[in-house]
């Protein structure tokens, strides 16, 4: 399961810390069983250590799964958490410190956003989509594959089969993972309309929660 990709290396830690914020999944990369005491996050409980044998895979699973969930189906498991802790620390007057978790919560709820934007067209395949003034784009996977502006060129059908999984679940670069969503922008702008797809376009149910007012103050 991948997020990404991301410009920079800070963007990448930011998300990063983000789940790190949410949820207590390790930090470290022992094998589980290999450490002979648990690592500094867990001696401070900000973390689970299965890696040094005193943790069950049933006691942990659930943290992992929660992760898993939080990215492909429910973000609000990894995006409330952080709501909370900037709620706390706002009213504890220790605005810099919410400071850091909102921009750690907007770097996460960016990368989850993408990553929806993205295989929601994968899963749609081809779309024929145009625009009230003239504009006009087919779309094959995620990426533009013909457009017009006025007069339209031949609609070229999508190249690669809808029932495929070979599709990655994120953009494989930064350049199309940009290239995706500049054209996601495009689709959902009010006066673009849909003409035909391969298959249903749609976002999962569960919304990505937006950061209340108190939280941005």
């Amino acid at each position: 399961m991948y997020l990404g990709p991301f410009r920079s290396r800070r963007s990448a830690e930011l998300v990063m810390t983000a789940i790190w914020d949410a949820v207590p999944i390790r930090r470290c990369s022992s094998k589980p069983g290999t450490r002979g005491a648990a690592c500094a996050p867990a001696q401070l409980g900000v973390a689970m250590c299965p890696c040094d044998g005193s943790l069950s895979e049933d006691r942990y699973a659930p943290v992992a799964a929660t992760v898993r969930s939080g990215i492909d189906e429910d973000p609000s498991l990894l995006l409330d958490p952080l709501m909370a802790k900037m709620s706390e620390l706002a009213a504890l007057e220790r605005y810099e410190e919410a400071a850091w978790v909102r921009d750690r919560y907007r770097a996460l709820a960016r990368a989850l956003t993408r990553r929806r934007e993205w295989q929601a067209m994968n899963r749609a395949g081809g779309l024929w989509a145009e625009s009230a003034d003239g504009e006009g784009a087919v779309i094959d996977h995620g990426r533009l594959s013909h457009s017009w502006n006025g007069l339209r060129g031949p609609v070229l059908a999508p190249s690669i089969d809808l029932e495929s999984d070979g599709w990655p679940q994120v953009p494989p670069s930064v350049e199309v993972a940009d290239e995706a969503h500049l054209i996601w922008r495009w689709l959902t702008q009010h006066n673009v309309r849909l003409i035909d797809a391969t298959g249903p376009l749609m976002l999962p149910r569960a919304a990505i929660p937006e950061l209340s007012i108190a939280a941005r103050n």
